[in-house]
């Protein structure tokens, strides 16, 4: 019996009950076990249980993680809610390279639609203006993530205006991220426009995100570095490193 037929006769056992599975909502809960998110419930733990068995392929007691995104593709089936959207678009951006341009075409339709609001409404911000987590919003947080994973797609497959155009989204919803910084510089590297990677840099440091201070961390009782600067600096010097030693970016050729 193969994979999917497994899954379908389980789903025609369950319908003999008078429990109805709910697609969308099992595909949500078995992304859950990917993404840290919250407990399954207690009339989902056996079906979403039996799923990850079935998707341990090599029988070595591990759940192979493209099978199960390929099964959370296909019980969302269509994009046509903000939650199908969503899943849908973070199941082919976790994917496997061959589902890249997937990724791209449905990371687009979700970013072009109303976004799914249980993406992000149990993100923590604290009550803290000293802690860079209360820096950025939980809606900004979620679309800066979601473009940073379609500008990723784009550079995967070369597609360097596209990335950029998606990384300074990024950068536009999270400016206090570094890694936002990094990333449009990482596209000029690849551009082979090193002395743009450096600006790149160069404006961060101008920002008011960029000081050498610390905040004090109520959780841990500890004081920490907030660490914008200190990858900004990195970065910068990188790139100067690069410069200095006359370095080109040539891509790999894609695998056919």
């Amino acid at each position: 019996m193969g994979l999917f037929a497994l899954f379908k006769s389980k789903e025609e056992k369950n319908s003999q009950t008078n429990f109805i599975i709910e697609p969308v909502k099992l595909a949500h809960y078995l992304f859950d076990t990917l993404s840290g998110g919250l407990e399954v419930p207690a009339n989902y733990k056996e079906i979403v249980s039996t799923d990850l068995k079935a998707c341990d392929i090599n029988n070595n007691g591990l759940v192979d993680r493209q099978t199960l995104l390929l099964r959370i593709i296909d019980l969302v089936n269509e994009p046509k809610t903000p939650e199908q959207r969503y899943l849908l678009a973070m199941a082919y951006s976790w994917s496997h390279t061959e589902y890249r341009l997937k990724a791209i075409e449905y990371l687009n339709i979700y970013l072009s639609n109303e976004i799914y609001e249980g993406a992000f409404d149990r993100i923590w911000i604290p009550n803290d203006n000293d802690n860079p987590l209360s820096w950025v919003s939980p809606i900004n947080q979620h679309l800066s993530t979601m473009y940073c994973a379609l500008g990723d797609a784009y550079l995967g497959e070369n597609l360097y205006e596209e990335a950029l155009h998606a990384y300074q989204k990024a950068n536009e919803f999270a400016p206090s991220y570094a890694s936002t910084y990094c990333s449009i510089a990482k596209v000029y590297v690849h551009m082979n426009e090193l002395q743009k990677a450096l600006s790149v840099f160069e404006d961060a440091k101008n920002t008011p995100y960029y000081s050498r201070r610390q905040w004090y961390d109520k959780i841990s009782g500890k004081t920490r570095d907030i660490d914008f600067w200190k990858s900004i600096d990195r970065g910068e010097a990188q790139i100067k490193e690069k410069i200095q030693k006359g370095y080109v970016f040539r891509p790999r050729a894609k695998k056919q």
